[in-house]
């Protein structure tokens, strides 16, 4: 079995927690599924036009 891809998007005004919050469930499911045994989730984050965006919360992401 193959790691699922879970694709978070960043965009201008995104609120930090808004991303982070998600991305840390899909982490904890992946430690989760790790300890059984199965494929974990392959967790990324995109922006809209491939660059850095400005979070609510005054922050810079750079994604992949």
């Amino acid at each position: 079995m193959t790691a699922r891809t879970v694709l978070f998007v960043g965009y201008d005004g995104v609120g930090l927690l808004d991303l982070t919050g998600p991305f840390t469930v899909f982490w904890s499911a992946s430690w989760f599924l790790a300890q059984r045994g199965e494929p974990p989730y392959d967790r990324r984050v995109a922006t809209v036009n491939g660059g850095p965006v400005n979070t609510a919360d005054g922050i810079t992401l750079v994604a992949e």
